[in-house]
């Protein structure tokens, strides 16, 4: 019991405890938590992308991408390069890098499917996807899997990456200029200039309602927490929450999950319940989210799990420096509760990559 009121005050990252009493019922959310969800824009995790309903669309060998081109099947391969390396962008809205790891043959009928590493510049993270460059889509035109992005035209590109890259400099007044050009053709577009508008809260969340209406799911998820605190709007928590939770079940947003854990662990505007907590904060941990592994530290920590929350809190360590001060604070722990802390640890770093999304602000 002296242990769990010892490390409270220093590895409850979400939570900042009002007392050295062993119920948290009375904490509340971190400034840090709070930062995360109110510049939730400047984490990737919630540039979700895109209107697309078809889950299998370019993931399946058996619904590929269609890229295929009137002039044959090497301009369908040449279009296909062309879309996955310029136009196709991650949640983030960057560019992968595209890598062809071959074909898997004629699937359908249809031409010879091949596939494609896609590689997230800012996390590492590769996802792969099908492509047939024989067969032409229906409509005419590309169309990106569900939770990607893609920009329409050649003209709209230029001036997205001019602005992107103006924004990534700090050059905010350049980079408005340029995504106010194209607010109406992407929702890439909207998402940033909420993201340099928000500490306007209000001007803010009429981007991320502009970029929720044009069919982005991550504009959609940004309303939650603005609904949940009143930011730019009237406070209307019920409506946040059940924004945040649709976006945790539904599309598995991590920080979503992190913070609908973070309710549940901290019990203020819905009932405590440390089983859900901890459900919803392992998802978002699983995920590499710093935000989801601060609420299962301290999940684990009330529930006196000391090797887990350790565990988790070394994974956390490596990439953070410290960030729950354990380095200064050696006798918490026994010899016995470390060693196995660093073995739990060890095997976490082989099964998860840590999202450094959540602690690099663009």
């Amino acid at each position: 019991m002296k242990k769990l009121f010892a490390l409270s005050a220093v590895i409850l990252m979400l939570c900042a405890c009002a007392s050295s009493q062993k119920s948290a019922s009375s904490s509340s959310l971190s400034p840090e938590l709070v930062a995360y969800m109110k510049q939730r824009a400047a984490l990737i995790s919630t540039m979700r992308p895109t209107a697309e309903k078809d889950e299998t669309y370019g993931y399946t060998k058996q619904n590929p991408i269609l890229a295929g081109a009137p002039q044959g099947a090497e301009a369908g391969i040449t279009k296909a390069k062309i879309f996955l390396e310029q136009y196709l962008r991650d949640w983030d809205g960057l560019p992968f890098t595209v890598t062809r790891a071959g074909n898997v043959g004629n699937v359908n009928g249809d031409g010879i499917i091949d596939q494609y590493k896609l590689t997230r510049v800012r996390t590492g993270r590769s996802i792969y996807v099908y492509v047939n460059s024989y067969k032409e889509d229906p409509s005419g035109n590309m169309r990106a899997p569900k939770n990607m992005h893609y920009l329409p035209d050649a003209d709209t590109k230029q001036i997205y990456d001019e602005a992107l890259n103006a924004f990534l400099q700090g050059n905010y007044a350049s980079a408005t200029e340029g995504f106010i050009k194209i607010e109406d053709k992407t929702p890439l577009a909207a998402l940033h200039l909420a993201l340099i508008d928000h500490k306007d809260e209000p001007k803010a969340f009429s981007f991320y309602q502009k970029a929720a209406n044009m069919g982005s799911p991550n504009g959609y998820c940004a309303l939650g927490s603005m609904y949940m605190r009143g930011w730019g709007v009237k406070k209307d928590f019920k409506k946040g929450f059940d924004i945040d939770l649709d976006c945790a079940d539904r599309l598995n947003e991590s920080l979503a999950q992190a913070i609908v854990g973070g309710e549940y662990f901290q019990g203020a505007e819905v009932k405590k319940d440390l089983k859900k907590a901890r459900a919803y904060a392992e998802k978002s941990a699983m995920q590499g989210a710093m935000p989801g592994i601060s609420v299962l530290v301290a999940v684990n920590m009330e529930e006196e799990k000391y090797v887990d929350a350790l565990a988790w809190a070394m994974f956390a360590d490596e990439y953070l420096q410290d960030p729950f001060n354990l380095q200064d604070k050696p006798d918490f722990f026994t010899p016995e509760e470390v060693e196995a802390a660093r073995a739990k640890s060890a095997k976490l770093k082989e099964d998860i990559v840590f999202d450094k999304r959540h602690i690099t602000k663009r």
